[in-house]
């Protein structure tokens, strides 16, 4: 080989690795993309059936309303001035009773008793007429 031939040779030898790389990229660029992205295929909407719970028995149920209303009763004189004891406790109420007269008795009759609880029941009696 000649001098001048070589950097021919050289030029013909990088033009087919490159051609080469590109044919190769070519073929193996549509397994690089994914139109979908990177997350799994999702199931098709109304694919899956709901699952079914099992049904109630009376056997399932918890403490009595007059439990309830006894122990949040005791939570209200405890700590009156949050929110969810008192509701939920007029909630017993109007669920047993159909409304809170008899709650707004008790109350008044709390506070009117005077002790330590005469205070905590004017502030329950003052968040129940809120």
């Amino acid at each position: 080989m000649s001098i001048s031939a070589r950097p021919r040779t050289i030029l013909g030898r990088t033009l087919l690795v490159i051609l080469t790389q590109g044919l190769v990229a070519s073929a193996l660029a549509p397994t690089d993309f994914n139109p979908d992205g990177r997350r799994p295929p999702r199931t098709q909407p109304g694919t899956r059936t709901p699952p079914v719970a099992p049904p109630r028995t009376p056997t399932e149920e918890g403490p009595g309303t007059d439990a309830l209303i006894k122990r949040y009763m005791g939570i209200v004189m405890a700590r009156p001035d949050e929110v969810f004891p008192l509701r939920r406790l007029a909630e017993l109420y109007r669920q047993r009773d159909g409304n809170l007269t008899q709650l707004v008795t008790e109350l008044e009759q709390r506070m009117a008793g005077g002790g330590a609880d005469a205070w905590s029941a004017r502030v329950a009696l003052a968040g129940i007429h809120r």
